[in-house]
């Protein structure tokens, strides 16, 4: 089950697992029991990040959908060899 984000009007923000079909029903608040609407968070601003943060979180999402074949490992030492020199490969 998602989980999705409430905030109680005398409590504050607090976390819910939640049904698919239940997500936009008000939540009781776990220390009250008062109704609590969702919250929408904003997704991450990925272009405020400087260059090398973006690159490290995209190397982390490919490297855990799509691993390099084995074609890509032999291949990348003459990529790297290129981007040393300056060129772009």
């Amino acid at each position: 089950m998602p989980t999705y984000d409430y905030a109680c009007p005398h409590c504050g923000g607090f976390d819910a697992l939640r049904p698919l079909a239940r997500r936009d029903e008000p939540a009781a608040c776990p220390a009250c029991g008062a109704a609590s609407p969702r919250v929408w968070a904003a997704p991450a601003r990925l272009a405020r990040l400087d260059g090398a943060t973006r690159h490290a979180m995209e190397t982390n999402e490919r490297s855990a959908n799509q691993p390099r074949t084995l074609g890509e490992y032999t291949d990348r030492p003459a990529a790297d060899a290129a981007r040393a020199d300056g060129a772009r490969p």
